[in-house]
């Protein structure tokens, strides 16, 4: 007898659909990624994924949200390694240029975001990635 995979929350579920989403916004972009893709990536029907998001708008907001926190993780861990400011930036600067060359999922999303910048959510979305990066500066340099 084949064994179930165990029942996910209704958070765990909502995680996993943002996670493929980002990988799939990465790989095209927002206007080429259909609902019927998205949900089909994420192993769920396309009904399911309404139940978890409006809109494919939400889902790609919650995406690009996603990313703020991926990358001040990375932050946080790069400047607990280093005292010095200058290190700091330095250190950061560096995992920023690393992250760029592997063609990492996360900046490629950013990116297509970047493109969509014209809808005022998806700017606003942005706008607040952008000043949590620099709220991060601020307080560890």
């Amino acid at each position: 007898m084949a064994k179930r995979a165990p029942k996910r929350t209704a958070q765990q579920r909502r995680r996993l659909i943002i996670e493929s989403a980002q990988a799939m916004f990465a790989a095209s972009n927002y206007a080429r990624v259909g609902t019927a893709e998205l949900a089909k990536a994420a192993g769920i029907s396309e009904p399911a994924l309404y139940r978890y998001f409006s809109s494919k708008k939400e889902l790609f907001i919650s995406t690009i949200k996603a990313t703020r926190r991926r990358l001040l993780d990375v932050w946080e861990r790069l400047a607990s390694e280093v005292i010095d400011p200058l290190e700091i930036i330095r250190a950061i600067g560096l995992g920023y240029y690393d992250h760029l060359r592997s063609r990492s999922p996360v900046m490629k999303l950013l990116f297509q975001a970047l493109s969509e910048a014209d809808d005022e959510e998806i700017r606003e979305t942005l706008h607040a990635n952008f000043a949590a990066f620099i709220r991060f500066l601020e307080e560890n340099i």
